[in-house]
């Protein structure tokens, strides 16, 4: 739909607002497009917002509707105070105009996916609907340096994910001093709903007292094998606090596999702490 090739940098501002975005979502004709391609590097304080819109329902209130194999893609690396704001958008959406009513056109890939992010880089994904056909936000690669990452953030910014594979899917390794907060969103997913797969030893700045990683108010629902939340790897540093506090939780099982955990640590916790509170429920299809 929109690409681009070389990087954004130096002060730099691209605005993606109000458009209709159709690529083409089947590979078998061997050729497969993306809503919005970053093909390069963004950095040095580059400033990039796709979308203006509101959550709302998904019939209404969006910015940009985005159809195609994945929805908008960052192939490369986001460092040196680069800003991304995505705010507002229908991905896997199709509409005749960007005001909707809107039809369901779920992408056959990822609705988001980044690449490596750090060095006081900053992202924001508020008021966004997804339909995906694999994960609905996808980091795949480290976050780390003092980058911040926020989905969600208030109750009037939740984003709404249904993806069948993960909802929030962190590929590699969260740490040094990046910060994550994924809070009142709703996520329905087959698999698991929010899932770092690598290991997590991110501690806040000195002088900062904060969460690392903070999960709240959420509304998780899963319909497969996954967890709601689940860490694979190593969560350590005795420094690092990671916050579960405030969700609602709900595992069952999918049409052809068993639902696991409401919360899942398969690694090691390591000198961390962790703080699973207040809850409003962790129903688990296994354990909770």
């Amino acid at each position: 739909g929109i690409y681009f090739d070389d990087e954004i940098t130096t002060d730099a501002k691209v605005n993606i607002l109000d458009n209709v975005i159709y690529a083409n979502l089947d590979r078998r004709d061997g050729v497969a497009g993306n809503g919005i391609h970053f093909d390069n590097e963004v950095n040095s304080n580059a400033k990039i917002e796709i979308g203006d819109g509101s959550g709302g329902s998904e019939d209404s209130g969006g910015s940009n509707v985005i159809s195609g194999f994945n929805g908008i893609v960052f192939a490369d690396d986001i460092f040196n105070s680069a800003d991304i704001e995505i705010d507002g958008n229908r991905i896997g959406f199709t509409a005749d105009a960007f005001t909707g009513p809107y039809d369901n056109n779920r992408l056959s890939g990822n609705g988001i996916q980044f690449s490596k992010i750090y060095d006081n880089a900053e992202i924001e994904i508020a008021d966004t609907h997804i339909r995906a056909s694999a994960d609905g936000i996808q980091f795949d690669g480290d976050v780390y340096g003092k980058a911040n990452i926020l989905i969600g953030g208030k109750a009037g910014d939740k984003n709404t994910i249904n993806a069948l594979n993960n909802g929030i899917e962190f590929n590699k390794d969260v740490y040094q001093n990046a910060i994550v907060e994924i809070s009142h969103n709703d996520i329905d997913s087959t698999r698991s709903g929010i899932r770092f797969e690598g290991d997590v030893s991110n501690v806040a700045s000195p002088g900062i007292r904060q969460d690392e990683i903070l999960i709240a108010h959420n509304d998780i629902d899963i319909y497969g094998d996954g967890s709601g939340i689940q860490f694979v790897g190593t969560v350590s540093d005795n420094r690092h606090d990671t916050r579960i506090e405030k969700n609602d939780i709900l595992v069952r099982d999918g049409f052809r596999e068993n639902g696991d955990d409401a919360v899942e640590f398969q690694g090691y916790i390591d000198d961390a702490s962790i703080w699973i509170v207040n809850n409003d429920r962790l129903y688990g299809n296994r354990d909770g």
